[in-house]
């Protein structure tokens, strides 16, 4: 991804041991496997996903391969009716849901991903509500925690408006 568009925003701050995906030499090798009930077409939108967040020029110390039977801790891309990932490094087998009714989408993919890599959305970062204001009464019930303020590092960046992190408004 470009400059421009701006996507490492709000990474969460690791205080405990663990919680990001382990360092081989200056890079970051990430195993990833995707599920076989996905279509061809849908598994090249995720790998060039993954390639755009490579190659972007943003994450040269990130290189996404496909999982090996030795691999221990790896995304695994699945077929589900959700879009959804954990935030930050779990180890094993971290699953990526991505609903195939609107989700397997480069920036979902992406947006999805970059959860696993530890990144909050946007509109969760410490200083947001100098930048947007929350309509609390326009959240769909149950997605209340998706505004909650977290304890992010920011990384000395603005506030990014079309960060893939941020929700439309």
């Amino acid at each position: 991804m470009s400059d421009e568009e701006g996507i490492f925003r709000e990474a969460i701050p690791c205080y405990i041991f663990g919680c990001k995906w382990p360092k081989t030499g200056n890079r970051v090798i990430i195993p990833y496997e995707i599920s076989r009930y996905f279509t061809k077409r849908e598994k090249r939108t995720i790998e060039k996903a993954l390639r755009d967040i490579r190659f972007g020029g943003r994450t040269p110390c990130i290189h996404f391969v496909r999982k090996t039977r030795w691999d221990r801790d790896y995304l695994f891309f699945l077929s589900s009716n959700s879009c959804q990932s954990h935030i930050g490094y779990f180890g094993g087998g971290q699953i990526i849901d991505l609903d195939r009714n609107g989700c397997v989408r480069k920036d979902v993919v992406q947006h999805e991903v970059l959860h696993a890599l530890g990144f909050h959305h946007e509109q969760v970062r410490y200083d947001r509500n100098h930048y947007v204001t929350i309509k609390y009464e326009n959240i769909q019930p149950g997605k209340e925690r998706n505004f909650q303020i977290a304890n992010t590092n920011n990384l000395i960046t603005p506030y990014d408006y079309d960060s893939v992190m941020h929700y439309d408004a």
